[in-house]
């Protein structure tokens, strides 16, 4: 199962526009609906994706860099095209030592 986790509507326009496929679309992620071998594509914190790496989930970043001009507003697909997003694997590895 192809999960996209987004609460923002120029993003699943833009991967509408894309015909970037996925199974189901959440506005926030319930870890307890995941299995071993799904994947998750999103901008999640590197802690729950530690937590998903560690059941077996993939997880796939939209990564891009917002101008300060643009941060704290809802972005655009076109928006979204300007600053060329990409959809990379990320595999987050809890390392927490005692300090």
């Amino acid at each position: 199962m192809i999960y996209l986790i987004t609460r923002h509507q120029g993003a699943l326009e833009w991967f509408k526009k894309n015909h970037i496929a996925y199974d189901k679309h959440l506005a926030h992620l319930n870890t307890d609906v995941l299995q071993s071998g799904d994947q998750v594509i999103g901008n999640l914190p590197v802690n729950l994706i530690a937590q998903i790496n560690k059941i077996g989930v993939s997880y796939f970043h939209l990564s891009f860099n917002v101008p300060y001009e643009w941060r704290g507003q809802e972005l655009t697909s076109s928006q979204l095209d300007e600053l060329c997003v990409e959809i990379k694997p990320y595999c987050v590895k809890d390392v927490t030592s005692p300090i």
